[in-house]
């Protein structure tokens, strides 16, 4: 059910991001004023949870310092690749708080219901966010599943995704510590996740620029289970016997897989066929000669029969 919204009847207006009426997650509003950067957007949302946060807890010196560089450094790093370099985020519908409380059965029936919408249009990606969230038991197969039936699921930078997956669930962390402000562990949570993603991005965009000069023109994966880079034909002749060096490819996985692939040798973009009938060719020499050999072997073998039953007359 969930990758149909991003594939739901109707557009957004001038294709921004946002929703005409204010939406909650559960009795808190969130700000959907309309903006044609996703990048601003994220930005006008998460500040609005913060805000309301500090309102409810009261200041924390540690969390005012980490949201300066969360705001300046870790959403322009994550969100701003999304609409550089020619590309751009189609606006879809999204829930926005697909918790499994907020799916169900209906009465009758087997097919599933979902309610209690945050909704508004944004960055299709934003609905797996809960998926992070290991108390729902939500997870990989999930991603995978939905990744089979969204052609343009990961968007690029494709190997980013956990990262940008990491950020969109900090909205819930926040919601929490909102939701239950007198429990101290919410709030540290929040905390302890916007600290990972500053650390991880101390020095901003600039990062992802001097990513950029150095990545190979990729060609995107429609899904999570094919996460290797794939090249166009002109980048396949110019990496023919040059593997991908390891530590670029390790780039190129989901959730922090560790494993290298090398980049595809030119015969695995043939024809089998031709590949077949190829590899026949450049070993002729040896094929011939080992039929010679297995001839001399048979007709030794049968000479062998022969004089051992004249032996025998």
């Amino acid at each position: 059910m969930i990758e149909r919204l991003p594939n739901a009847p109707g557009k957004s207006p001038e294709g921004k991001f946002g929703f005409h009426v204010t939406t909650h997650l559960a009795n808190v509003p969130v700000n959907n004023t309309w903006n044609a950067s996703w990048e601003a957007f994220w930005a006008q949302q998460m500040k609005s949870l913060l805000d309301r946060e500090e309102d409810v807890r009261g200041h924390n010196d540690e969390l005012s310092a980490l949201k300066v560089a969360f705001f300046e450094n870790v959403i322009p790093r994550l969100l701003r690749p999304l609409e550089s370099g020619g590309r751009r985020i189609k606006p879809c519908l999204v829930h926005s708080d697909l918790w499994p409380g907020n799916i169900q059965h209906r009465a009758e029936g087997s097919n599933l219901c979902l309610f209690d919408s945050c909704a508004y249009w944004g960055h299709h990606e934003v609905d797996l966010a809960i998926c992070r969230n290991p108390r729902y038991r939500l997870g990989r197969d999930h991603i995978d599943a939905y990744a089979r039936r969204m052609p343009e699921f990961p968007s690029h930078p494709k190997d980013e995704f956990d990262d940008r997956n990491a950020l969109y669930a900090l909205k819930f962390h926040v919601l929490l510590s909102i939701m239950y402000h007198h429990e101290p562990r919410y709030r540290q949570i929040a905390i302890d996740e916007i600290r990972q993603l500053v650390e991880k991005f101390p020095n901003g965009y600039a990062d992802y620029e001097a990513k950029a000069v150095h990545e190979p023109e990729l060609i995107e994966s429609p899904t999570l289970l094919d996460v290797a880079p794939r090249f166009t034909k002109s980048e396949v002749v110019k990496t023919v016997k040059k593997p991908m060096p390891t530590e670029k490819a390790e780039h190129q996985h989901v959730n922090d897989d560790k494993e290298a692939q090398a980049a595809p040798a030119e015969s695995h973009m043939e024809e089998p066929g031709r590949n077949f009938l190829g590899e026949i060719s450049e070993n002729l020499p040896l094929l011939i000669f080992a039929g010679f050999c297995l001839l001399v072997v048979l007709a030794a073998y049968f000479l062998e029969i022969r004089v051992s039953v004249r032996a025998r007359a």
